[in-house]
């Protein structure tokens, strides 16, 4: 079973895919999909098996290595071995997303023809595309009896793409028409005043991290997840 969150910035899809990751015994957190099902359609060498278990390692424990003048030469070859393994777990994200995109070619040419960003902000877009596209894949092909929650997935993700652009509403419409849907999607919002403030408040942690100027622009992107919403529902209903 595949559960998404969706809304806008900051109205609690991370906080509350923790709490659900927390509290479902039969829930499988997405950092392990590939790792443990991957060779469940795919026949991997001996190296991929040891990288996708090396990927496995890292993402539980997230080691830290430090860099003191006596351990820069180690962490350079561990950073060397780290960048072999990763690129392996790629290219084994590749076949499994070319797999998915057998299965949905209209959507994953679509997905792929929005990506009208800076050069390396669409590298960043298509990659996690392929990752989320492979962990889906093998989501629904083995996993029906786990849980399986992202806190950002393909609709997210597509609002990202789309937000604040005048054909909005038509490209949502492209989409949802041809989109691969979890099971249950959990739509979060809140007032706009509260978003404006746990943005900067995030902004002030991490100055990385989203952050919205005002709460007009608020209020455009809620409007903007309204509208998906509703569009989304009128889809389903009419399917009905």
């Amino acid at each position: 079973m595949i559960i998404e969150f969706f809304g806008p910035p900051c109205s609690g899809k991370t906080f509350c895919s923790r709490i659900l990751e927390k509290n479902l015994d039969n829930l499988l957190p997405t950092n392990e999909i590939i790792p443990k099902y991957a060779n469940k359609l795919l026949k991997l060498s001996s190296f991929e098996k040891i990288s996708l278990k090396y990927f496995l390692l890292i993402k539980k424990k997230r080691t830290k290595y430090s860099l003191r003048k006596g351990e820069k030469i180690k962490s350079k070859q561990k950073k060397l071995i780290k960048n072999y393994f990763y690129i392996s777990y790629k290219k084994i994200c590749k076949k499994l997303f070319l797999m998915f995109k057998k299965s949905n070619p209209k959507f994953v040419n679509l997905y792929i023809n929005e990506i009208k960003l800076s050069p390396k902000n669409k590298k960043i877009y298509y990659d996690w595309f392929i990752e989320h596209s492979a962990k889906y894949y093998l989501a629904n092909k083995f996993l029906e009896n786990k849980v399986i929650v992202f806190d950002e997935g393909f609709l997210q993700r597509i609002f990202t793409l789309l937000k604040l652009r005048k054909n909005y509403d038509k490209k949502i419409l492209e989409f949802l028409k041809v989109i691969n849907l979890p099971n249950y999607i959990i739509y979060l919002n809140n007032k706009p005043n509260k978003l404006h403030i746990r943005s900067k408040k995030r902004s002030q942690r991490n100055k990385n991290a989203f952050n919205y100027n005002s709460l007009a622009e608020v209020k455009s992107y809620q409007k903007l997840t309204n509208s998906m919403v509703k569009t989304l529902y009128k889809i389903q209903n009419d399917k009905k």
